[in-house]
């Protein structure tokens, strides 16, 4: 093991009458690998400002630091922030399980302040790597042809006077914003070429998220300090992303080297939409871009937020453990009105705490476009636990359709209707969804698969270019379900020998149509794996099946 450790100061904080904050040097070196316990024993103090536990450590400048915070069951955040508490970073938010934390260290101390907002919470924080620039590898180098598409680049390339072309370059991007959105070069109207920049990389960037089916490197531009990354689009594109400058190549196989990314990611400093409203600081928040034509997203921006959101505490016989969910009514709700829909959401943190999901549907409602929505959001608790359970897990399954769900009826007073209940989700929880109505379509009549992960199925499924969703849904045979679809034209598949979400999506709604499914919607976006595609098409899905024509 190295002899790099981490010198740890723990914190103390509890009540006696009036809130007291006691500091006590614990004089003890945590070595890699070794877990310190910390607690945050206060939810508030009178002014309400969360109490915190803070862990002191040592590193060294530009290395890369790697860990891991579980919690006993509460919800933690971390923050990494300097000696006394300044350049303050979110790590981790919303962790009621476990979660891993990475960054590059632009000091050589620092403190980790663990928070909670509930009373005795508490949880460990585990330093695994702590790797100095020394030991990082070296990347191959390459010498492509890097020649730019966009006109505005390349006439840098052959101005006169360069350092001041990129001066004004760099002037008119600050006032315009990015990406850099320019007219098609093959002359197509419906089409665009956008760039996305960043200025002034040491070593590499690389593009995280759309418009591409992966991550992507962006070049230099000469000896100038503009690096880019252009793409060819359609007038439609909606986006978020982040870029990620000087990527540390370290040590490990090719699942953690590309992880490292996470440690530099960032919102673009040019973009001028920020589209995470809770972001605290610029490694907490991402960028937003949408082109001309992009389409309106029913209930976006919010207009109502006349709702009542509950969290509660969930125990299911069938799983043997517990997990928050949240339940969402509209004010004034009448449990009788036999219009009334249920809506069951996976990844419910995210989709109720992070996202405008609550305030869309009640700009709908109040619109008239939308009947009156309860929705139960159920939390994915850690990735682990995400991976097992939205894997079409039969247990899980049953748990939802027959724990849950009679739950969530009772809580607000409603009576089950299957045909005015639907089941809904992203990613992970798009496959779920389709799943669980398919297998339980007593309790669910609807479901909205938005970029469902249909690359996976079961080990013993044969791998051929067909969902397995589909041989399922082909075992079966025809239900009265209806089904909503949507995915983005950039998730295509990496590999040649698989299909990509938005294929193995549309040829999953077509195959239900085939078997004699009564409805079925496939809602193709200029987009990718996103939420800012998927916050519009959860409501385009429910209008399409509970809308206009009052179903």
């Amino acid at each position: 093991m190295s002899r790099r450790h981490a010198l740890i100061v723990l914190m103390a904080v509890y009540l006696e009458g009036a809130p007291m904050l006691l500091s006590q040097e614990a004089g003890a070196k945590l070595e890699l690998n070794q877990a310190s316990e910390v607690y945050a024993a206060l939810p508030n103090d009178p002014e309400g400002q969360k109490l915190a536990q803070v862990v002191h450590f040592e590193t060294r400048p530009g290395s890369y630091v790697e860990g891991v915070l579980e919690s006993a069951g509460a919800a933690l955040e971390l923050y990494l922030e300097a000696p006394g508490g300044a350049e303050q970073r979110r790590l981790l938010t919303d962790v009621v399980s476990s979660q891993s934390f990475r960054f590059v260290a632009t000091r050589d101390r620092y403190q980790l302040r663990l928070t909670s907002s509930t009373k005795g919470a508490s949880g460990s924080i585990k330093l695994r790597r702590n790797v100095p620039q020394e030991e990082f590898l070296e990347r191959k180098k390459t010498t492509p042809n890097w020649e730019p598409v966009s006109p505005t680049l390349k006439k840098m390339l052959v101005a006169e006077d360069s350092e001041g072309a990129v001066a004004s370059f760099w002037k008119n991007r600050l006032v315009e914003g990015t990406p850099m959105v320019e007219a098609d070069p093959e002359g197509d109207p419906e089409m665009r070429l956008v760039t996305f920049l960043w200025r002034g990389a040491l070593e590499n960037v690389l593009l995280v998220g759309p418009p591409a089916s992966d991550h992507v490197w962006m070049r230099p531009l000469g000896d100038t300090d503009i690096w880019f990354a252009s793409f060819r689009v359609r007038r439609d594109l909606r986006l978020s992303y982040q870029l990620a400058p000087d990527i540390p190549l370290i040590p490990g196989n090719a699942r953690e080297q590309r992880m490292a990314l996470l440690a530099t990611a960032q919102v673009d400093p040019l973009n001028l939409y920020p589209f995470l409203p809770s972001a605290t600081d610029k490694f907490d928040q991402m960028s937003y871009a949408a082109l001309d034509m992009a389409p309106k997203q029913p209930g976006y921006p919010v207009q109502n937020t006349d709702y009542d959101l509950e969290e509660l505490f969930f125990d299911s016989a069938i799983l043997k453990s517990g997990r928050r969910i949240w339940i969402q009514s509209p004010a004034g709700f009448d449990p009788e009105n036999p219009d009334n829909l249920l809506l069951v959401l996976f990844d419910g943190a995210r989709y109720s705490l992070e996202s405008p999901t609550a305030g869309m549907l009640t700009t709908l409602q109040k619109d008239g476009l939308l009947p009156p929505v309860v929705v139960v959001y159920i939390d994915s608790l850690d990735p682990k636990r995400r991976m097992h359970e939205l894997t079409c897990n039969e247990a899980f399954q049953e748990a939802v359709a027959t724990e849950v769900v009679p739950f969530a009826l009772a809580h607000v007073g409603m009576v089950h209707n299957r045909d005015r209940t639907v089941v809904a989700g992203s990613s992970l929880g798009g496959l779920a969804s389709s799943c669980l109505a398919i297998r339980q379509p007593e309790v669910f009549g609807n479901f909205i698969s938005m970029s469902g992960s249909y690359w996976w199925s079961p080990k013993t499924f044969p791998a051929v270019n067909l969902p397995y969703m589909t041989h399922v849904a082909h075992s079966i045979g025809s239900q009265n379900i209806r089904a909503v679809f949507a995915a983005g034209r950039f998730e295509t598949s990496r590999h040649t020998d698989s299909v990509g979400i938005f294929e193995a999506s549309r040829r999953l709604a077509a195959a239900l149509r085939d078997i004699g499914y009564p409805e079925v919607h496939w809602f193709p976006y200029e987009g990718g794996h996103d939420y800012a595609i998927w916050r519009g098409a959860l409501t385009e899905g429910l209008i399409a099946l509970f809308g206009d024509t009052g179903k």
